[in-house]
C-alpha cells in the first residue's frame, strides 16, 4: 500500500458542527426579555404622562373660565372665595374629577386678588394640581371694548363724513355741510362744516313747514363761528325714580346759557323741543328717529309708524364765543377759536322746581354733564338731565346691574347713570 494514499478511517466531528448552544439561547432570551419589559414601561410611562398633559390642559382650562367668569361680574360684591367640583364627564377630555378652589384678597379699595386652584389625582394616584392668579379691578365689563376705538383727532372724519360734534338730527346738504333748526319752530337755521364740526353760517328765513332742508332753501346767510352745546333733559316720575329708563312725559320748559368771563359777540341762542322715537318703513328699510312730540306719519311723509314709548327735550344751544389769540386751544382750530365759559340752566314753563311732592327737581347725570362750563373751544353733546319729583333724590343706580334681580334676564346698562341734583 502507497503510504501517500493513506486516508484516516474518521473524520472529526467538530469540523461538521451547525446550530446554537444552550448558553447563547439563554443569553439572547435574556436580552429579548429585558427590552420587551423596558418597551412595556416606557409604554406605560408615555401613556401616564399623555395622561397627565391632557387633565393640566383640561384643568388649566377650568381655572381660565373660572376666571373669566368673575371678569364679568357686574359687582365687586360677587368675586369671592369658593370651592366646587366638577365631576368626571365621558364628553371631557379628562376622565376624572377636579377640585376647584378660588381665595380672593383685597389688594386694594377698588381691586381684588384671585387665586383659582384645580386639584386632581392622576391614572397612579398621584397629586397633581395647576394655579392661576389674576387681578380684578372695579370696572365695568362692557369698558374692555373701549380698547378697540381708535382715538379720534381734532380733523378726523368719521366713516359717515360728518363730525362726531354735528348732531344726529343735523341734514346733510351733501355739499360737505350740514344744517339744524335748534327745535322745529324756529326759522334760523345753523350750518355745520361737516369736517370739523363748527357751525359756520346762520340762515334766517327758513320756513317752519320745511322737513328736509336743501341748499335752495337757505338764503341771508351771516358768517359766524360758533360750537354747539346739546343734550336731553328725560323725566322720571316715579317713586323712586329710574334713571336707566325715564319714559314720563316731558313738562314744558326751556334751556337758558348764560355766558361768564365776556364780553361775547352775541347772546347764546338755545332752543328745546319735546321728541318722541318712533320706527317706520322708508325706501324698503326700517328706520327709527327721533321726531317732535306733535309730529304724524303724514307730516313726515310717511305712511304710518310705531311709537317706541321713548319720550324726552332734546335741546341746542348756538355759542359765538370770545376770540381766542393764546394758540393754546384744546379744540379744533386752537389758536384761531372762539372760546366760551358760562352756566346752563333749566327755565320750567307751568311747574315749579322744589322740594314738595308737588314740585320737581332738576338732576344732572355726574359721568356726562358739568356743572359750570370753563374756556370751552368745542361742541360739547350728550349734556343730559334728569327732571324727579322733588320730594325724591337723584338716582344713584349701584354697580352697572339695572332692572329687576327676579326677572330671568336682568337689563343690564354698562354706562356710568348717576345723577347728582342740578345745580349742586
Amino acid at each position: 500500500m502507497n503510504p501517500r494514499q493513506h486516508k484516516p478511517r474518521f473524520q472529526s466531528r467538530k469540523q461538521g458542527a451547525r446550530g446554537v448552544s444552550m448558553v447563547e439561547a439563554l443569553i439572547a432570551f435574556l436580552v429579548v426579555t429585558v427590552a420587551v419589559l423596558g418597551l412595556v414601561k416606557f409604554q406605560s410611562a408615555t401613556r401616564l404622562s399623555s395622561d397627565v398633559a391632557r387633565q393640566r390642559t383640561e384643568a388649566l382650562r377650568l381655572a381660565q373660565n373660572d376666571i373669566e367668569q368673575l371678569r364679568a361680574a357686574l359687582h365687586m360684591a360677587d368675586i369671592q372665595s369658593a370651592n366646587r367640583t366638577v365631576a368626571a364627564d365621558a364628553t371631557r377630555a379628562a376622565h376624572v374629577n377636579f377640585q376647584i378652589a378660588r381665595l380672593v384678597s383685597a389688594s386694594a379699595a377698588n381691586s381684588k386678588t384671585v387665586q383659582v386652584t384645580v386639584n386632581w389625582a392622576d391614572r397612579s394616584g398621584a397629586a397633581q394640581f395647576v394655579a392661576l392668579t389674576s387681578l380684578m379691578a372695579a370696572q365695568p365689563p362692557a369698558l374692555t371694548g373701549a380698547l378697540a376705538v381708535a382715538h379720534r383727532t381734532a380733523d378726523a372724519v368719521p366713516l359717515n363724513g360728518r363730525s362726531g360734534d354735528i348732531p344726529a338730527a343735523a341734514i346733510p346738504l351733501g355739499d360737505g355741510r350740514s344744517v339744524l333748526r335748534l327745535d322745529s319752530s324756529q326759522t334760523d337755521a345753523y350750518v355745520f362744516d361737516n369736517r370739523s364740526g363748527r357751525i359756520t353760517d346762520v340762515c334766517s328765513g327758513v320756513q317752519r313747514t320745511t322737513r328736509r332742508i336743501v341748499v335752495g332753501d337757505l338764503s341771508s346767510c351771516t358768517t359766524i363761528a360758533a360750537v354747539l352745546l346739546s343734550g336731553q333733559v328725560r323725566f322720571s316720575l316715579s317713586a323712586p325714580p329710574d334713571a336707566a329708563r325715564p319714559m314720563d312725559a316731558p313738562l314744558a320748559l326751556a334751556m337758558a346759557l348764560t355766558l361768564s368771563d365776556g364780553p361775547y359777540p352775541r347772546p347764546a341762542q338755545c332752543g328745546a323741543e319735546a321728541m318722541k322715537t318712533v320706527s317706520y318703513l322708508e325706501d324698503g328699510k326700517r328706520r327709527r328717529a327721533a321726531v317732535p312730540s306733535t309730529a304724524t306719519p303724514s307730516s313726515w311723509a310717511v305712511d304710518t309708524w310705531v311709537e317706541l314709548g321713548e319720550r324726552f327735550i332734546a335741546y341746542h344751544c348756538v355759542v359765538v364765543g370770545k376770540a381766542s389769540s393764546t394758540g393754546t386751544g384744546t379744540g379744533t382750530g386752537a389758536g384761531t377759536s372762539a372760546r366760551w365759559s358760562g352756566r346752563l340752566s333749566l327755565v320750567p314753563h307751568g311747574w315749579a322746581l322744589g322740594a314738595a311732592s308737588t314740585a320737581f327737581k332738576v338732576c344732572r347725570y355726574r359721568a356726562q354733564t358739568s356743572e359750570a362750563y370753563a374756556d370751552v373751544s368745542t361742541s360739547l353733546a350728550e349734556q343730559n338731565f334728569l327732571v324727579v319729583r322733588g320730594d325724591q333724590s337723584c338716582p344713584t343706580p349701584s354697580g352697572f346691574s339695572l332692572g329687576d334681580s327676579t326677572e330671568s334676564e336682568a337689563v343690564q346698562n354698562f354706562a356710568d347713570l348717576a345723577t347728582v341734583a342740578f345745580p349742586s
